[in-house]
């Protein structure tokens, strides 16, 4: 699974930082699309249904984030 951390300092770090950004691009695509549909692009199906994904990678990503803090907090 993509779940084994490595036990490398500056690997975790340069891993937190990828995922920073992904998050931040995640968290823009979400604001970007409730722009759409608050100006009627797309439809609430679209809205709640492409949401969700959004937010479920969203969760992924915080989880790993805070699994590597908490890793680099005790090393």
């Amino acid at each position: 699974s993509g779940d084994e951390l490595s036990d490398n300092k500056d690997t975790l770090y340069q891993e937190l930082i990828a995922l920073e950004g992904k998050r931040y691009s995640l968290e823009k695509s979400f604001k970007e699309l409730e722009k759409r549909y608050n100006k009627g692009s797309i439809d609430e199906h679209e809205f709640k249904s492409e949401g969700e994904k959004l937010k479920d990678s969203l969760n992924e990503i915080t989880r790993r984030i805070t699994n590597i803090r908490r890793i680099v907090a005790s090393m």
